[in-house]
């Protein structure tokens, strides 16, 4: 009896803590453009992104601490790299895709487009994420924007959040997100990227380090358990059938009850509402 007891009790506790999905970065690699780093996660709304425990330090930083004189590389002069944090939704069907889905139809980047149609590339039918020296030769986008994400009217459409992290390359102290602008709303429910872009290809990478949370108003839900869903709720309805049998007994019977009755109705409201 006791043992069924703080079982429901833990189940309880359980449920009203496993709310988010808590993803662990250990030294994860971000390397420069071309290359990106990015993540894929559902959200069911109202639902957040918690990215204020995620600190950035350059590999550079990393590699040259204590070593500035006898490595030539560690002599670079202080320089600011922008790393760009961005969400964004994506179709729920690009999850069974092999490739996944093309990222420009969904407000990132843009395909090659040179404005000299007679000299045409081989990268004419290529995407471009980022605004590169490249990029600017087939006229995808202005000298200005060098090293920039490019955005087009859908990334706005699909919920995207752009968000501009400054790191030091030779600060050897992390860099994290403050403010406001580390809890982001995702205010629709499906599945989004979470993508990480140090645009500027001739810099060092960087690494990521430190947990993003996402968090569902309505509780969390492992992908491998949603065929489960089923069985959840078919166990709701017993429950809800033996909660209404044992009640009805006991206020038959209220008058011969004894105090183990009690304990058998509470894990039964416990074990209830648990599921």
């Amino acid at each position: 009896m006791h043992l069924i007891f703080f079982h429901s009790l833990i189940l309880l506790s359980i449920s009203t803590t496993a709310n988010a999905e808590k993803r662990l970065y250990k030294e994860v690699q971000i390397p420069a453009y071309p290359y990106v780093s990015y993540s894929e996660g559902a959200a069911y709304a109202p639902a957040s992104v918690d990215i204020s425990e995620l600190s950035f330090i350059s590999k550079f930083a990393l590699n040259c601490a204590g070593d500035s004189n006898n490595n030539p590389e560690c002599s670079l002069a202080d320089v600011n790299l922008t790393l760009s944090l961005l969400f964004f939704h994506e179709p729920d069907d690009c999850a069974s895709r092999l490739n996944g889905c093309d990222w420009v139809p969904l407000g990132l980047g843009s395909h090659g487009k040179p404005s000299n149609p007679a000299h045409a590339t081989a990268n004419d039918e290529n995407y471009y994420y980022c605004c590169t020296e490249e990029a600017i030769m087939e006229g995808v986008c202005e000298r200005e924007d060098i090293y920039k994400p490019m955005f087009n009217e859908n990334f706005e459409k699909n919920h995207g959040v752009h968000i501009d992290v400054l790191v030091d390359i030779k600060d050897k102290i992390p860099t994290r997100v403050n403010g406001e602008q580390a809890n982001i709303v995702l205010p629709s429910t499906g599945y989004y990227v979470f993508a990480m872009m140090n645009c500027n290809e001739y810099l060092a990478g960087l690494v990521a380090s430190g947990t993003v949370v996402w968090e569902s108003e309505n509780g969390y839900l492992p992908g491998p358990m949603v065929g489960l869903l089923g069985l959840f709720f078919a166990l709701l309805f017993v429950h809800l059938i033996i909660l209404i049998t044992w009640t009805k007994a006991m206020h038959d019977n209220f008058q011969f009850l004894i105090k183990i009755q009690y304990c058998i109705m509470l894990v039964l409201t416990l074990s209830f509402f648990e599921r």
